[in-house]
């Protein structure tokens, strides 16, 4: 299945894959275990989960900050021949994909969806 951005959708199993792995990448990996005593102390069902699904993250190595990307913006640069602003939109692209889905973190799946996603307009500041 895919979303309307082209990104596999979290399946029913890992509902929480995506939200938690934004939520960590928004707290950084300093700061991940103390956003999993965080949704622990909500003593409820979902803040178990939440806390599971985090530590499940970490103990598994997903991929949920940038520096985890299997390429950085000297490959999108190299690869796609642009610098600037350009790349930094496309990283967070990638960063969004792969939060979808941590097995699209692949090198060349990646570049793949640079230029895919190069080739969209960018957002309007407007």
């Amino acid at each position: 299945t895919g979303s309307a951005d082209g990104g596999a959708d979290p399946g029913p199993a890992d509902e929480l894959g995506y939200p938690v792995r934004r939520a960590l990448a928004q707290v950084g990996r300093t700061n991940a275990e103390a956003a999993i005593a965080m949704w622990a102390s909500r003593d409820d069902a979902a803040g178990d989960a939440w806390a599971a699904r985090a530590r499940a993250v970490l103990t598994a190595q997903e991929p949920f900050v940038a520096a985890d990307l299997a390429v950085d913006g000297h490959a999108i640069m190299r690869e796609l021949g642009i610098a600037g602003r350009e790349v930094g939109r496309i990283l967070t692209a990638l960063l969004d994909a792969v939060w979808r889905d941590p097995s699209c973190n692949q090198a060349s799946q990646l570049i793949e969806r640079a230029r895919r996603e190069l080739a969209r307009p960018a957002p309007s500041l407007s």
